[in-house]
């Protein structure tokens, strides 16, 4: 039996300006989806993202990325996209309490400018017994660890390696990553 519990909600954060930059980076279908329904004017940018169902979600706005992550190594898609941007600049409109990982590519100052335009709000739901977790994002096990324990015979995998990450600030190395930010590559990994 499959059982899926969000643990987190989303709320949109208003934003009446951003500055012009070159690119626009998403790290997630969320960030697309909060940034441009709120309709704001694109005027030339280019457009990078961190993989497929990102660059899927940003087609639905009529709009195409330039840049799609084939990495679920954020950092690593951080680097390749900072070597693909140059010296140009980038909006990256994202949540509340991001990682940054792909913003920590950059090294020139001021070159990636952050703009929230959502925010992760945890909530309580009746968590059932399992043998395997799945955990889209950093947010999810701060969460679901709040609620309750993971123990160690349970199977866990991860989306992406900053969720990787969080798991093994907790102390768990035994984990599986999924290899694609998509519902295909978490199945594969189940």
């Amino acid at each position: 039996i499959v059982k899926g519990h969000s643990l987190i909600d989303f709320e949109k954060i208003s934003f009446q300006y951003f500055p012009k930059t070159d690119w626009l980076f998403f790290s997630s279908k969320r960030a697309v989806l909060y940034f441009f329904g709120q309709k704001p004017k694109i005027e030339g940018q280019k457009i990078g993202c961190i993989g497929k169902s990102t660059a899927d979600e940003i087609r639905k706005f009529g709009m195409r990325a330039e840049f799609i992550g084939t990495s679920t190594d954020t950092r690593l898609t951080g680097k390749q996209f900072a070597s693909r941007v140059g010296s140009g600049t980038v909006l990256f409109p994202m949540a509340k309490g991001s990682l940054r990982s792909v913003q920590n590519g950059f090294v020139k100052a001021g070159q990636a400018i952050d703009l929230l335009v959502y925010e992760t709000i945890e909530h309580t739901v009746e968590i059932p017994d399992a043998d395997i977790l799945v955990f889209t994002s950093p947010s999810n096990i701060q969460s679901y660890t709040k609620q309750k324990s993971i123990s160690k015979n349970q199977k866990l995998i991860a989306l992406g390696d900053a969720t990787g990450s969080a798991l093994r600030k907790l102390g768990f190395t035994q984990y599986i990553t999924a290899d694609a930010f998509d519902d295909t590559a978490l199945a594969r990994a189940v």
